[in-house]
C-alpha cells in the first residue's frame, strides 16, 4: 500500500507499507492515500510477471495436448484404413484362388505369400435366415443348396480381425 506523506504545503515523499495496522503521527503532517498518478517503481519495468508466464505456459500446454490428441487419432484412422485395404487385397486374392480351382475349402487356416504376418481362417456353416411371412409369423429358412463361408483375416500384431461372409452354392465347397 502506498502512502503519501504531506504537511499540506509540500509532499515529503512516498513511503511503502506492506501491512498498515496503526500509524501515529505527532506533528502537523497528515497521511493520505497516494494518487494513482504517482509513479510506481514496478510500472517503469518492462516484462511479464511469473504468474503471467505460468498461465501462458499452462494454456499453451493444454492447447498442444488437444492438437496432439487429434493428430494421433488421425494417425490411427489412417493406419486402420491401410489395414482395411490390405485385408481387402488379401481376401480378393484368396477368393480368386479358390474360384480358379472351382472349390472353396470347408475349413482351413494358413498364411499367404506377400502378406507378411497376416493369417486367415475359413469356416463353413449352413445358411439360415429368418423370414417374416405376410401373417407376421417369423420362420427360420435354411436353403439346402447354399452355405455361408466365413473368412477371418488377422493382421500382424494386435489389430482387430476382419471378417468376410459369402453365400455360395453347397456344390462349390470341398468337404
Amino acid at each position: 500500500m502506498n502512502i503519501l506523506v504531506s504537511d499540506g504545503r509540500h509532499e515529503q515523499g512516498i513511503v511503502f507499507f506492506r501491512r498498515l495496522k496503526c500509524i501515529t503521527w505527532d506533528g502537523s503532517p497528515t497521511l493520505k492515500q497516494a494518487s494513482p498518478k504517482t509513479p510506481s517503481p514496478m510500472r517503469d519495468k518492462h516484462g511479464f510477471t511469473l504468474m503471467e508466464v505460468l498461465v501462458a505456459t499452462a494454456i499453451t500446454g493444454i492447447a498442444l495436448g488437444v492438437v496432439m490428441g487429434l493428430l494421433a487419432q488421425g494417425h490411427r484412422q489412417a493406419y486402420r484404413g491401410d489395414l482395411s485395404r490390405t485385408a481387402a487385397a488379401f481376401a480378393t486374392r484368396l477368393i480368386d484362388n479358390w474360384q480358379s480351382k472351382g472349390k472353396f475349402p470347408s475349413s482351413e487356416t494358413g498364411e499367404m505369400d506377400g502378406f507378411d504376418g497376416w493369417s486367415y481362417a475359413v469356416e463353413t456353416s449352413p445358411l439360415t435366415t429368418k423370414v417374416t411371412l405376410p401373417a407376421g409369423e417369423v420362420r427360420e429358412v435354411s436353403p439346402e443348396d447354399l452355405v455361408v463361408i466365413s473368412l477371418t483375416l488377422t493382421p500382424p500384431g494386435k489389430g482387430r480381425k476382419f471378417v468376410v461372409n459369402m453365400w455360395i452354392p453347397k456344390a462349390m465347397v470341398e468337404y
